[in-house]
């Protein structure tokens, strides 16, 4: 699929954007370039957790809107606050002591393309277990395609920016 729009200013509308702090203008979040990077055909991604940068948890959905190729043109992303539920849900845990295991992921939610590039080089040192310049090659052939598979060489100049922080210099360009 090609982006027709500029992925480093591609919130191009937000109503109440108080609830994420996100504005007009700025980058994509994890979704959006989940989404860019491998298109499932569904409708949307629907109820997940994300978490501000605050600190505040979020339900969220995003519906995919489409041309009449059927090619995604537009997302459109549903947020609502449910930080005080999560917050008496743990109360109410706790007090219960029932002990399940919290299911899902919080994603955070990014301002800009940089900060989601930061984020996506961050969960690639998660994986492998190690920061990058500790990496072996295997190791670092595993980061780089984790960051392939989430989108991260979508963002224009991330390998430069990866090269520059060291974190896999050997082995980036052998890999693009």
């Amino acid at each position: 699929m090609t982006y027709k729009g500029d992925l480093d200013t591609s919130l191009v509308y937000i109503e109440n954007g108080t609830i994420t702090n996100r504005h007009v203008g700025d980058g994509p979040s994890h979704v959006v370039l989940d989404v860019l990077n491998y298109d499932d055909g569904s409708e949307g991604r629907f109820g997940y957790l994300t978490k501000t940068k605050d600190g505040r948890i979020l339900k969220s959905s995003t519906m995919y809107i489409r041309d009449d190729n059927g090619n995604i043109e537009y997302l459109l992303g549903i947020n609502q606050d449910i930080t005080e539920f999560v917050m008496m849900h743990r109360s109410l845990e706790s007090l219960i002591g029932i002990g399940q295991a919290e299911t899902g992921t919080v994603e955070k939610i990014t301002t800009s393309v940089s900060e989601l590039l930061d984020d996506l080089l961050l969960e690639a040192e998660r994986l492998v277990g190690k920061p990058g310049p500790l990496m072996n090659k295997v190791e670092r052939l595993k980061a780089i395609s984790y960051l392939n598979e989430k989108g991260a060489f979508l963002i224009s100049k991330s390998s430069e920016k990866i090269a520059s922080i060291s974190i896999f210099l050997s082995l980036l360009f052998i890999v693009i």
